[in-house]
């Protein structure tokens, strides 16, 4: 089984897909206050949970063999910035911490150009070439793939990235 974050969103509702393509089941974390048309008519297995509350992130990840981390909050701003920290940071503590705990094989981190920047003249950005910077919207994305490395060290945690 795959278990998918952020299911319900643009870009997770297409990641959902290709697993199902491929004859895997998926389930997926989604909030109590999450629309589901994304979801309606796939077979997926939904399940309430949130990824800043890791129980319940280990309670419905297990079993999963992959895991697609595409939860994140994108609002540009908030009254209170640490909800976007708690969803895109700590979240992302949490799935990572879970899929480790359940024994998952690999995690897929999914971003945006929010967290990598946009690239230069100089041609795509790549590990080696850095890109610049989205101002401000892309500080908690740039933080978690940054806390997603520095957490997460694919074969010798058991798990590939």
């Amino acid at each position: 089984m795959d278990f998918v974050t952020g299911g319900t969103g643009f870009i997770g509702a297409h990641v959902v897909r290709a697993p199902l393509r491929r004859g895997r089941s998926v389930r997926c974390l989604v909030r109590a206050s999450s629309r589901l048309d994304n979801l309606e008519e796939l077979p997926v297995e939904v399940v309430a949970g949130d990824v800043t509350d890791r129980a319940s992130l280990s309670r419905a990840m297990a079993g999963a063999r992959w895991v697609f981390h595409c939860a994140a909050d994108y609002r540009l701003s908030a009254r209170r910035p640490g909800e976007i920290y708690a969803a895109n940071v700590a979240g992302t503590e949490n799935v990572l911490a879970a899929a480790a705990e359940v024994g998952a094989e690999r995690v897929v981190y999914t971003s945006s150009v929010g967290a990598l920047g946009l690239p230069g003249t100089a041609g795509p950005a790549t590990r080696r070439r850095r890109s610049s910077p989205v101002p401000s919207s892309g500080t908690t994305r740039r933080a978690s793939t940054r806390r997603k490395a520095s957490l997460w060290n694919g074969p010798a945690e058991g798990c590939r990235s």
